[in-house]
Parts: structure tokens; sequence; C-alpha cells
């Protein structure tokens, strides 16, 4: 199979290695993401200096952030149970 060098890695140049690259690159960004959002909740909450109101958006923030994390973490599941174990895709 042809591999094609990019910034990102080297990707399999069939259908399948094509979506396997950006299965791995996304769910990779959206876990940083996610990881990022829960500093940035850190961040509202020390700098909130007993505010009610920063305090709750900082709450926000950090539990949209877990839910988001485990969101992609199941679905990581849903598609390797249901695609490589059922489908043996």
């Amino acid at each position: 199979h042809a591999q094609v060098k990019t910034a990102l890695g080297t990707i399999v140049a069939t259908p399948v290695g094509i979506a396997e690259f950006f299965l791995k690159t996304g769910t990779g960004l959206a876990g940083g993401i996610a990881f990022l959002l829960m500093i940035y909740a850190g961040f509202l909450y020390l700098s909130s200096e007993g505010d009610q109101n920063k305090l709750q958006e900082a709450s926000d923030v950090l539990t949209s952030a877990i839910a988001g994390l485990l969101m992609i973490i199941f679905s990581i599941f849903l598609l390797d149970l249901i695609g490589v174990k059922l489908l043996g895709l």
C-alpha cells in the first residue's frame, strides 16, 4: 500500500487507512480540547474570588468538559465493539 507522509504523520492511502488516521487525529484533538477546558475551569474557579456566578460558570465548564470526554471515550468503545469485534472491519 502507498503511504503519504504529512506534517501530522504517515497516512496509508487506502479508505481504511484514511479513516483510521482521521479518527485517531480527531479523538486526540477532542481529548486535548477537553483537557484544556478542564484547566480553564480550574482557572475560573481559582479566580472567582467567592463570586457565586463565576463559581457556577466554572462548575458548568468543568461538567461540560467531563461529559464531552466521557462521550469521546464511550464513542471509541462503541466503534471498537461494533466495528472491530462484531463486524470485523
